[in-house]
This record gives C-alpha cells, structure tokens and sequence, in this order.
C-alpha cells in the first residue's frame, strides 16, 4: 500500500514538472518572438516590455490559485532565467554595453518596468531578479 502511494506522489511530481516545463517553453517562445524585434528607444516602457509583463500576469492569474506559492516561484524562476537569456541575445545583437549612456539609460527602464511588474505579482514580492547577467562583460 504504501509503496502504491509513493508511486503516486511520483507521478504527481512528474506531472508538474511537466507542466512546468511546458510553461515555461510558451513563455520562451514569446520571448524569442518579442525580444528578437525589440529596439531600444522611446517611448517607455516598450510595447516589448508592456506586452511580456501582460502576458506574464495573465499566466501568473490562471495558475496562482492552482499552484502552492514555492512552486509558482520556482517556475516564475525558471521564466526570468529565459527572459534573461533572450534579452541577453538581443542586447548583444544590439552592441548594447552596460556604460550609463542613454541608449543604455532607455534599456535600464524598459528592465526596471519589467521587474517591477514581475515583483508585483502576488507571491513573488521576494524572487530575485537580478539582472546584471543581462549584459556582455567588457573585454
């Protein structure tokens, strides 16, 4: 008997972690398709980033009261990991560098906006959104 409930609870951690795992496929695929088109200028924050955060609270709403608070993070988590990765990608195409100018100034709002938002979200006041991975070091 007890061995039918481990199995059990396994097939439940299976699960979501697929699920998890295909949100955060959905979510890359928004990134990939936002963060490729994405140009630093005015006006701020970028349509890019205002749409990312609404789809980001959307998906935040449908899953909040379904999933336990550790697990929403652990994959909203996961999310900012490709957000960071793609954003990284299109910096870079960019020859964007980290050097306080104003090109640099526009990006660092758009970036703002979007942790803010991210934060704002119930559950995820605490999540670390550290964003300094975003830029290229300097050689």
């Amino acid at each position: 008997m007890l061995r039918h409930f481990d199995h059990i609870i396994k097939d439940y951690h299976d699960h979501i972690a697929e699920i998890s795992a295909k949100l955060v496929v959905i979510m890359d695929s928004l990134f990939d398709k936002l963060l490729s088109k994405h140009e630093v200028k005015a006006p701020l924050p970028s349509a890019y980033f205002r749409n990312i955060c609404k789809q980001m609270a959307k998906m935040h709403e449908a899953i909040f009261d379904l999933l336990p608070e550790e697990q929403i993070q652990m994959l909203f988590l996961r999310i900012n990991t490709s957000y960071k990765l793609h954003l990284k990608k299109q910096l870079s195409h960019l020859n964007m560098i980290n050097d306080g100018g104003p090109q640099n100034g526009l990006d660092t709002a758009d970036v703002a906006f979007y942790t803010g938002n991210l934060q704002a979200l119930k559950g995820l006041k605490y999540l670390d959104l550290n964003m300094a991975e975003i830029w290229e070091q300097k050689r």
